[in-house]
């Protein structure tokens, strides 16, 4: 067993850390600003394009009837995020065909 008082540095210790770690934290929250766009994919697979957790045939329908057009960034069809829905979209989809979750 240690003695009191090294435990007691140990509590110490973690504590003033703790408390660094809080007050570095909102010193910077402060100062910075922080700016992000986040896309959720709920399956995390690019390829599950209408985000029902598997890649199947909807997703290729869907893929298919946009190929040749140019889309916004974001859309899901873009597979692979270039702006045109194209054979490499179709194809990330086929090669991802039957993952995720039936």
């Amino acid at each position: 067993m240690r003695p009191a008082w090294v435990v007691l540095v140990c509590l110490v210790a973690v504590a003033l850390s703790a408390l660094a770690g809080v007050v570095l934290a909102s010193t910077i929250f402060q100062t910075v600003p922080i700016a992000a766009t986040v896309t959720i994919l709920p399956s995390g697979l690019p390829e599950d394009v209408d985000g029902d957790g598997s890649v199947d045939e909807r997703d290729l329908a869907l893929v298919v009837a946009n190929l040749g057009t140019t889309v916004p960034p974001g859309d899901p069809t873009d597979v692979n995020g270039d702006g045109q829905v194209d054979i490499l979209d179709l194809a990330a989809v086929a090669l991802r065909f039957g993952t995720g979750s039936s």
